[in-house]
């Protein structure tokens, strides 16, 4: 509510509401809390309820950043001895509350592993504070308010239990206006649930969760021995948050074992570095056997030095190269203390085939800051774009990905984008999928391709250029339905393999087609010929008299005969047909789904192209000769086939040059 709203609207809410606390704000800051134990101390006094509650409230705000994790805000409960946090965003503008119930119930069986049992608690508590039957509200009231009490214990002449006075009530009773001398048995809540005291505080808490309460009676053999609530539960996990850390740092550790990469944990043991732990990727790759020996005898220890300097420096190092049993290796290490002993990270990201392609390629990978806390921390640190993805759309996502979307979370994410696939560019290189509506299905799709064709591009917001990903997709068999995508930017290995590419398939002069390509292209046209029926003819040409233009005009017009009649060709052929540089002044030219009639008229086209091309310096006229013809099924191989258009080519010549024909 608004600070300025009235002590009554903010009891009736909270009536209304079943609620125990009102924030009240300014301007969507939050600025105080009321809560039940203020209406509890105020109900018996003479305070204007039409007073603002900004006059009223007491407790002072604690506020936590919504991204905080639920272990960090219990962490804070414990420490502050408080029941409830107040959320804000990053603007300090309030989002919600959360209370010790649910955070408690939030937290998994596995905080509760040291089977405390409700004897624990109820031991080290005060007697139970109880009024008899006949008391009046008042009595009761005034009793909760001396022992500072958030609930009280109704009894009959036997001490036996019969009904419960708790601050919900109090805040209802406020809100209707019943009197004060009223007895007890009249407003207390009845019946009550008891638990017995050898029970389980995690079978408690589950009940407490089920019931929606936050108090349960103690008895033993029928008898009351006590009350126990919600804070009662959080303070004494106090004293088991080491063994309760731990063990959710276990958790992330089998979490670690879906990941891709070798993940090896390191202890200082008198200034020997031991190997302690390793996920099931490092026992695949390595083997067990490197458990409990330094590290040093299993990288180079120049190398480990090398590294080892860097984090005692940089508290981290990054991107080392390592080679391990014949493989290649890029390292990442993080340096923190676990419990005043030296512990070391490291990360080992397999990079064989990208170094023995290109050595020098540096990937963007793994940065690990601190001791594994929880998986959300490891995934952050990673360079590559992360986003766990069920049958609901995407889960998680770390740092990178909402960067390189340039949003600030997965909700906004989806406000933009229909699901990942739809901002993949559809293009004859890369996967594209057609089906954006669902992640699921783009995954599915793209994992029963070849790992070298998993490869998408993205335009990068912050820079309007499209981007080359490697896809690598890891689905949790243990968790159905969920599925660790991570899209690794490999552009510059990409643009280095078209690289190497062209120059293997291009003539370095004219830039057409070579020869080794143009055979390929043919192989594979006989192949499509055989199985579709698919008819396809080929062209040869050589320009005329090309000695005398090297021989009168010099060597460097003569490249530029051969450079000019190559773009001549290029320009007026089909876009499925294929120009090549076939050998010194002779060129090639593949017609797929062609007949011969067709292909005659293609290259009396060409030649008279040809015959019109005019160069500066040179005064003779440029003419090729050319011959046509068409494979023929069951008789035909690339040699056959060649042999004759090289006949055709050479009866052109014999003919007067300049001219087609056709065999």
């Amino acid at each position: 509510v608004d600070e300025n709203s009235s002590l009554s609207h903010a009891i009736d809410k909270m009536s209304k509401n079943s609620c125990g606390v009102i924030v009240a704000l300014e301007m969507d800051k939050p600025k105080g809390i009321l809560t039940e134990r203020d209406i509890l101390h105020h109900i018996n006094s003479n305070l204007d309820k039409s007073a603002k509650i900004s006059s009223i409230y007491t407790s002072s705000v604690i506020t936590v950043n919504h991204n905080r994790s639920v272990e960090y805000g219990l962490h804070i409960l414990i420490d502050n001895n408080i029941r409830r946090l107040v959320v804000v965003d990053d603007n300090g503008s309030f989002v919600g509350i959360v209370t010790q119930e649910s955070l408690i119930n939030y937290l998994d069986e596995d905080t509760f592993r040291v089977n405390i049992k409700i004897s624990n608690i109820v031991n080290s508590q005060k007697d139970t504070v109880t009024v008899l039957h006949d008391s009046t509200l008042n009595h009761s009231i005034d009793m909760m308010n001396k022992n500072n009490i958030g609930a009280i214990v109704v009894v009959d002449e036997k001490r036996n239990p019969i009904g419960i006075l708790t601050e919900r009530n109090i805040v209802n009773i406020a809100n209707s206006g019943i009197d004060g001398d009223v007895n007890i048995t009249e407003v207390m809540s009845s019946p009550i649930i008891s638990v017995d005291i050898n029970d389980n505080i995690h079978d408690v808490v589950k009940l407490m969760e089920i019931k929606n309460i936050r108090r349960v009676l103690v008895v033993s053999e029928g008898k009351l021995v006590g009350i126990v609530g919600t804070r009662d539960i959080v303070r004494n996990l106090q004293g088991n948050y080491g063994a309760f850390l731990e063990n959710k740092l276990r958790g992330i550790k089998k979490t670690l074992n879906y990941m891709g990469e070798s993940i090896i944990e390191i202890y200082d043991d008198n200034s020997n570095h031991v190997i302690q732990w390793i996920n099931d990727k490092a026992k695949d790759n390595f083997g067990s056997k490197i458990l409990d020996k330094e590290i040093k005898h299993f990288i180079k220890e120049e190398v480990w030095q090398k590294a080892y300097n860097s984090l005692k420096v940089q508290g981290k190092c990054e991107k080392e190269k390592v080679e391990i049993l014949d493989k290649y290796f890029e390292m990442i290490c993080s340096y923190h203390f676990n419990n005043d002993i030296e512990t070391i990270l490291i990360v080992l990201r397999d990079v064989t085939n990208f170094e023995k392609a290109v050595r020098d390629e540096q990937e963007k990978r793994f940065k690990i800051q601190k001791e594994l806390t929880l998986f959300q921390d490891i995934i952050n640190q990673q360079n590559s774009m992360i986003a766990v993805v069920s049958l609901d759309g995407i889960i998680i996502t770390n740092k990178a990905f909402l960067d390189f979307y340039a949003v600030g979370s997965i909700a906004e994410f989806k406000d933009s984008y229909e699901c990942i696939s739809s901002t993949f560019i559809a293009h004859k290189d890369f996967y594209s999928f057609g089906d954006e509506s669902m992640d699921v299905s783009w995954i599915e799709d793209i994992g029963k391709l070849a790992d070298t064709k998993k490869v998408v591009s993205i335009i990068d917001i912050s820079t309007i250029e499209p981007k080359a990903f490697s896809v690598q997709v890891n689905h949790l068999q243990h968790y159905g339905g969920y599925s660790v995508v991570t899209l690794t930017d490999v552009t510059d290995i990409k643009l280095e393999s078209q690289k190497h590419y062209y120059h293997a398939t291009h003539d370095p002069l004219t830039s057409l087609y070579n020869r080794g390509y143009y055979l390929d292209k043919l192989l594979n046209s006989m192949d499509d010929a055989k199985k579709y029926n698919k008819p396809f003819c080929i062209v040869m040409l050589d320009i005329d008299h090309f000695k005398n233009f090297n021989d009168t005009y010099g060597h460097l017009k003569g490249d530029e005969v051969l450079v000019s009649v190559a773009s001549t060709l290029s320009r007026n052929v089909r876009k499925d047909d294929t120009v090549a540089r076939w050998g010194g002044e002779e060129f090639m030219v593949l017609l797929p789904n062609t007949k011969i009639a067709s292909a005659e008229l293609i290259a009396e086209n060409l030649r008279k192209m040809v015959e019109k091309i005019v160069l500066l310096g040179i005064d003779s006229n440029i003419t090729s000769s050319f011959g046509v013809s068409e494979f023929i099924m069951g008789i035909d191989d690339d040699t056959t086939l060649t042999k004759r258009v090289d006949d055709a080519l050479y009866n052109a010549k014999e003919n007067g040059r300049n001219r087609v024909e056709v065999l």
